[in-house]
């Protein structure tokens, strides 16, 4: 599997670790996966390590992704902050993905480092 979800830290939020080539499938049961710990947790905080991640989707499928956040109800107090140190490699995706998720009112960030994020996640 090229993603790993699990609660995390305290205070709790969830962590997703990708890998490799995640194909839209597995970016949707990664998002199934982060909702149930997210309620489990009681928490609305996300940390997303992409730092060995590939590829393997598209700005299209990111795009459904938002809009099945939109059609789940995620609340859009969620904050999600996303380490890439490569941003060069994927940077259109992911640029793609914080503005669409910041014009829809979700609190999306990019990071280069997981420091960096955590702090801004728990600011």
């Amino acid at each position: 599997m090229p993603w790993k979800a699990r609660l995390n830290g305290e205070p709790v939020f969830v962590e997703l670790t990708y890998s490799g080539m995640v194909t839209p499938q597995d970016l949707l049961e990664a998002l199934a996966a982060a909702g149930k710990l997210a309620q489990e947790g009681r928490t609305q905080r996300f940390l997303a390590d992409l730092t060995t991640m590939i590829g393997g989707h598209s700005i299209a499928h990111l795009y459904e992704l938002i809009t099945l956040l939109e059609a789940n109800g995620v609340d859009r107090a969620m904050k999600e902050a996303i380490v890439s140190p490569n941003l060069d490699g994927n940077q259109e995706q992911m640029r793609f993905y914080e503005t669409a998720c910041l014009n829809r009112g979700y609190r999306v960030r990019l990071f280069r480092a997981r420091g960096e994020a955590l702090a801004w996640l728990f600011a």
